[in-house]
This record gives C-alpha cells, structure tokens and sequence, in this order.
C-alpha cells in the first residue's frame, strides 16, 4: 500500500514538473499553455 501511495505521489510531481517545464518552453516560444 505504500508503495502505491508513493508511486502515485511521484507521478504526481513528475507530471507538474514536466507540465511547468513544457509551459515555460512554449512561454519562449509565444505560446502558452496555461
């Protein structure tokens, strides 16, 4: 149980981490996907 509790928490933060990295990409290149 812990470990699923974890995995899904480090997704979680995977997933924001690589949202925020690709929002800042396509603020460089005039887009934003906010």
């Amino acid at each position: 149980m812990t470990k699923i509790i974890g995995a899904g928490f480090y997704r979680a933060i995977a997933t924001n981490r690589t949202t925020w990295y690709f929002a800042e990409f396509f603020d460089e290149n005039g887009f934003t996907q906010r």
